[in-house]
């Protein structure tokens, strides 16, 4: 990823080029349907024909195995859109790797500052739609210092943050059901697996049940006391116990975190992929101050696909954008206003 000079002065070369090249919202639009006929993503709505006929500056195909005309760009991510240019400009911008906010794409393209918004917010959507299976997962507690902007989802009277507590308390309601399931399993009677062993000591039930309400939502002593029922100080003794081993962290201001809790593993995780957790995290934290400052919770994740975007050259090399917008469906404003993150981040490592 370019350093933030290199990256304002690479934009900037892009759009001079685009005013020289591409006049006009018709011409940007002819540079995206030429595209996708090339790549053969143009196909009759009709009869799945690619033997179209349109003019230059015009959306409208015409089928010429059948005859039926019809919008080139329904079923695109340009599906009612007019500023192609626009469209043109995010598209190769990202696709170069590189990173604009909306205020400053707004006055470079001299685009309205809400269709400014808009344009991105659809790239990083589609972007954001793109990512693959293999992705780690975290909490938003962990970057809670870049959610500082106000969203639809922000309670009312509150600081942004409270969107990810509210979550948080959700995650701990569902994570409280699986304690309660293990309580009994625990104090019931043995099963054949653990038929041979020696019954657990009421310190190990109690250190067990506290390991296993621990999650990526981080946790107080005083908080487990209370949800649990048991008293402080075995509560306390057990996290001690869980921290020293490695089975639990702690963070400033006294919570405390499942040692997997950035895996999508139960499993102990891999130091080395902890470390690569851990440094794309500290990057995201890093693109967002530098570029945007702060972001709304509720938008988060594709903020962190925009950084993906952003770092893989390989998958989002040349004319992966142009492609993506030809290949993805319509994103309406409806889609954009009532989108919110996952509980659970995904980024990508390594």
């Amino acid at each position: 990823m370019l350093n933030r000079e290199e990256n304002d002065n690479r934009i900037k070369a892009i759009w001079t080029d685009i005013q020289l090249r591409v006049k006009t919202d018709a011409n940007a639009l002819d540079v995206f349907c030429h595209h996708w006929q090339s790549e053969e993503l143009v196909h009759c709505a009709n009869c799945s024909s690619d033997e179209i006929k349109r003019a230059l500056g015009e959306r409208e195909g015409e089928c010429g195995n059948c005859g039926v005309a019809w919008w080139i760009t329904s079923g695109t991510v340009l599906a009612r859109a007019s500023l192609f240019k626009g469209y043109l400009a995010g598209a190769l911008f990202f696709e170069e790797g590189l990173t604009i906010s909306g205020p400053e794409f707004s006055r470079l393209t001299d685009i309205p500052q809400t269709s400014a918004y808009n344009i991105l917010r659809k790239l990083r959507m589609a972007i954001c739609n793109q990512m693959p299976d293999n992705t780690r997962e975290f909490s938003g507690q962990i970057v809670k210092l870049l959610i500082a902007k106000r969203t639809r989802e922000t309670p009312a009277n509150c600081h942004p943050f409270a969107e990810q507590e509210l979550i948080d308390e959700g995650q701990l309601a569902d994570n409280e059901s699986e304690v309660d399931v293990l309580k009994c399993e625990i104090d019931g009677a043995e099963t054949a697996e653990t038929a041979t062993e020696e019954n657990l000591s009421d310190y190990e039930k109690v250190k067990k049940i506290v390991h296993s309400l621990l999650s990526k939502v981080g946790l107080t002593a005083d908080t487990i006391s209370l949800k649990t029922g048991f008293p402080i100080g075995r509560v306390t003794a057990s996290l001690s116990e869980l921290e020293l081993f490695g089975e639990a962290r702690v963070e400033p201001g006294g919570k405390y975190f499942k040692t997997t809790a950035l895996s999508q593993s139960h499993t102990d995780i891999d130091e080395s992929i902890a470390e690569q957790i851990t440094d794309a995290i500290n990057t995201f934290v890093g693109f967002i101050v530098e570029y945007f400052h702060r972001v709304g919770r509720k938008g988060i994740q594709t903020y962190v696909a925009a950084l993906w975007c952003a770092i893989d050259r390989e998958h989002w090399g040349k004319n992966s954008m142009l492609r993506l917008c030809g290949e993805h469906p319509p994103v309406p404003y409806r889609v954009i206003r009532d989108y919110v993150s996952p509980p659970l981040l995904k980024i990508m490592v390594g």
